[in-house]
C-alpha cells in the first residue's frame, strides 16, 4: 500500500511556506511588472483632479488669488508626484 504525499494530507484552505514560495518564484519568474506602474496611474488620476478643478475654478468664476491657483493646480500635483517617483525608485 502507498503512503500519502505530507500536501494531500492537510486540510483545504491552509497554505504551507513551500506552496507559497514555489508560488513566488514561478510568479516572479515567468513574468517581472513595471515597478512604475503605479506611479503613471498615480499621474493620470493627478493630470484629471487638475483639469476638474481647473474647469470648476474656471468655470465657477472662482475668486481664489492667482497663487492659490498655482498652488492647487501646479505645486501640490508636482510634489505629490516627485515624491511617488522617489518612493518607487527607491524600493529594491
Amino acid at each position: 500500500m502507498q503512503k500519502p504525499h505530507a500536501d494531500a494530507m492537510m486540510p483545504t484552505g491552509i497554505t504551507t511556506a513551500k506552496t507559497y514560495l514555489g508560488a513566488a518564484k514561478m510568479a516572479e519568474a515567468s513574468q517581472r511588472r513595471n515597478r512604475l506602474t503605479p506611479w503613471y496611474i498615480g499621474m493620470a488620476i493627478v493630470f484629471a483632479s487638475v483639469l476638474f478643478v481647473g474647469w470648476r475654478m474656471w468655470a465657477g468664476n472662482c475668486p481664489a488669488p492667482t497663487f492659490v491657483e498655482v498652488g492647487v493646480l501646479v505645486v501640490i500635483p508636482v510634489v505629490y508626484l516627485a515624491l511617488m517617483y522617489l518612493t518607487f525608485v527607491s524600493q529594491d
